[in-house]
């Protein structure tokens, strides 16, 4: 069966999602958690809602999705087995290299591969199983071709509506450089969602410039299913329960052959106009960038203008509470709000023509609350003087029998009805039931505590006979943490040109060209380092289609390597024959994946959100000095207006205070990297990485003088941050 899984941020989004015919939801714990900021499930609750969903046929999936310290290790399989223990359906988790200790410790939990790990090839598909995972929720820019050879290996799960990251999988630092609040810790500040001024020699360009639309790939989901796609996930755990329950209502129609209005959906949360979203290559309504929130439905014009009050020609009766925005040129002038007396009144700038939407429908925010789903269960009640009283439960084909520890006396005056029992009992609490109650009674008298006592212990028992899970295995082992003191020095450079490093001692040479159909590029990098004895890799991003594949190949003759920011990389070596280092992009944050990652790959490039601290008995290289690239951007902020882009390769992205570097680089297609403003510099240590890319000459010189303390050519620098080197994530 498709599954239609939903976000469950909050208890009534749980309930609304279920009540809109969801499959499965997904929902965070208080720890773990990428949406920290949601109002999400405890240790205390959980197991009650569980229960629930499992009542109904609703699987719970629970997110453990950040990255976790060595010191919150032993927290987070501490969290893994109450989950195991109290009948989680799956845990989704970001970091793979986790992957073979989980299912060493819990076999009986299936493990869901997060989409901020980034699998979007076959490559990282087969890795994503061996490492213990059945399903990889893919990264949400795959194409619907590679999704096709992807299901072939592994169950997978695919993105069909909600909010877009502007960064690849999530994979996202530049809220993380710039507060202190990182996406891989659920606090991201969405830096994404400013003004920024997109400018070039050639071009400048204002507006939400890597703002993305919401994704609503509507009856696009057949293509997906006909792709073998086994899970469609509604992005959401920080949206409103509306939303919730009308973007899984409008999915669950299509699913089941109807044609569904989208207007609900709409008013409920649209950003931009609804994108298909990368599966199905981009297209015009990508990028949002004229309006970076909820825009709503538009539903009319205005007429006239009377002081502060509007007179509106529109599709749409107005409730009193009913609100939305003025927006003129697509762009939100002003907004308004629905009075007491049915008046339309309104802030900013409204004059006749301009456009009206509905963002936020007063009716429609409780109408979806008259929806409940419900079991329906048989009840037959024997309430007999003399004797124990008795339920009867007929669920299908299974059945129980609660009997009172109570023997029920004969009543002297007023016997209780069998219409009272009835009544007494179509009560089910916070039990998801619909019964039907027959009774058989002689004239009884019973206390009304008591009744209502049994009534209670009844329902409880009937849930617990109908959720009852087997044991599962829980082999949670004590952590062995192989600590890797005194690395041997070595420093790692990262650049597109090697003409000024090559006359300075270092270690590993990745190359990492502007642009990879350029033959030239290739030749000066191996002109530049022909007597240099550094080993030369080549990078490649984290996201890697077929075409790149059958690009790169042909270019890997002379390297001794491949620098991969992607898990990926860990396949394409053994396919290749050729070792490996793991990006920073992988995020290795902990020992257990340290230790996966060394007994892999020839190296591993720690996470740029460690402190030096933390990365010393890690091993690896540390990411010392030089630029922070903080984003890699699969789609064309230009909006695929090549000539608006002009082909350069730098561009600048600015918001006013800071201005990021914009990288273009051209594989089987243009992708986009965005650096930070600030390049990085820290104190130093055994075995660096620095990367280059965006550094003057006379920068990179200064480092490479410098390289054991980076920190010591700051003066060589007019702006510089030493990142999280001193400071911890929060």
């Amino acid at each position: 069966m498709i599954e239609l899984l939903s976000p469950a941020g909050s208890i009534d989004s749980f309930l609304a999602a279920i009540n809109a015919g969801a499959n499965a939801v997904y929902l965070g714990l208080d720890m773990f958690s990428a949406r920290k900021n949601a109002d999400n499930f405890n240790k205390d609750n959980l197991p009650y809602y569980i229960n629930y969903a499992h009542l109904l046929g609703v699987k719970v999936y629970v997110a453990l999705n950040t990255i976790a310290s060595d010191k919150e290790l032993a927290t987070f399989f501490e969290y893994a087995s109450f989950c195991n223990d109290n009948g989680v359906d799956g845990l989704i988790v970001q970091d793979m290299l986790l992957g073979k200790a989980l299912s060493k410790s819990f076999s009986d939990l299936e493990l869901h591969l997060s989409t901020q790990a980034g699998v979007n090839n076959v490559l990282g598909a087969r890795l994503a199983k061996d490492y213990g995972f059945c399903r990889v929720v893919l990264a949400r820019e795959t194409p619907l071709d590679e999704i096709k050879k992807i299901t072939q290996i592994i169950e997978t799960e695919v993105f069909v509506q909600g909010a877009l990251c502007t960064a690849f999988s999530g994979q996202c630092y530049a809220s993380s450089f710039a507060g202190n609040n990182s996406g891989n810790r659920g606090l991201c500040k969405q830096p994404c969602r400013k003004l920024y001024t997109l400018k070039n020699s050639k071009i400048e360009k204002k507006g939400y410039c890597i703002s993305l639309a919401d994704l609503n790939v509507d009856d696009k989901v057949f293509d997906l299913l006909n792709a073998g796609v086994s899970s469609l996930k509604i992005e959401g755990r920080m949206r409103k329960p509306s939303y919730v329950y009308y973007a899984t209502n409008y999915y669950r129609q299509l699913l089941d052959g109807k044609k569904p209005s989208i207007s609900p959906l709409s008013r409920s949360f649209k950003r931009g106009n609804y994108t298909y979203g990368l599966g199905f290559k981009q297209d015009k309504d990508f990028i949002s960038d004229k309006i970076q929130n909820h825009v709503g439905e538009k539903i009319g014009v205005i007429n006239k203008v009377d002081g502060k009050s509007l007179k509106i020609n529109a599709k749409h009766l107005f409730s009193i509470e009913d609100c939305g925005k003025i927006l003129r040129n697509d762009e939100e002038i002003g907004n308004y709000t629905v009075d007491g007396n049915l008046s339309i009144r309104y802030q900013g700038l409204a004059k006749p023509g301009d456009t009206i939407t509905l963002t936020s429908d007063a009716k429609l925010e409780k109408d979806y609350l008259n929806y409940k789903k419900s079991k329906p269960i048989s009840l037959f009640l024997t309430f007999l003087a003399g004797k124990n009283a008795t339920a009867s439960a007929l669920i299908g084909e299974q059945n129980i029998t609660i009997t009172s520890s109570f023997i029920l006396p004969a009543a002297l005056s007023k016997p209780l009805t069998e219409e009272e029992l009835r009544l007494n009992f179509c009560k089910c609490g916070d039990y998801p039931y619909s019964p039907t109650v027959t009774v058989k009674t002689d004239g009884v008298f019973i206390p009304k505590s008591q009744l209502n006592a049994f009534r209670r212990e009844v329902y409880q028992e009937i849930t617990e006979f109908l959720t009852k899970l087997p044991k599962r295995t829980n082999n949670i082992e004590r952590l062995n943490f192989n600590t890797r003191n005194n690395p041997k020095e070595s420093l790692l450079i990262i650049d597109c040109d090697f003409s000024v490093s090559k006359d300075y001692s270092f270690d590993i040479a990745v190359f990492a060209p502007n642009d990879y159909t350029n033959e030239n590029a290739f030749k000066k990098f191996f002109y530049d380092l022909k007597n240099h004895n550094a080993k030369k890799f080549l990078y490649l991003p984290p996201f890697l289609n077929s075409l790149d594949f059958g690009l790169i190949t042909p270019l890997l003759n002379n390297f001794d390597g491949i620098y991969v920011d992607g898990y990926y990389g860990i396949e394409l070596s053994k396919k290749l024959d050729l070792p490996c280092i793991l990006g920073s992009g992988t995020n290795v944050y902990n020992s257990i994946a340290a230790n996966e990652a060394s007994n892999c790959v020839y190296d591993y490039v720690l996470s740029k959100e460690l402190t030096l601290a933390q990365s010393r008995e890690l091993g690896g290289y540390y990411y010392s000095a030089g630029s922070i690239k903080v984003m890699d951007l699969c789609y064309c902020p230009f909006g695929k207006t090549c000539n608006s882009c002009q082909g350069e390769d730098y561009s600048v992205l600015s918001d006013g205070e800071r201005d990021f570097v914009l990288r273009r680089v051209k594989l089987s297609s243009c992708r986009f990297e965005v650096y930070n403003p600030y390049p990085l510099l820290t104190d130093g240590t055994v075995k660096q990485a620095f990367n280059f890319i965006t550094l003057t000459n006379g920068q990179k010189i200064s480092l490479l003088n410098g390289r054991l303390s980076p920190i010591s050519v700051k003066n060589s620098f007019t702006n510089y941050t030493t990142g999280h080197s001193k400071k911890p994530l929060l």
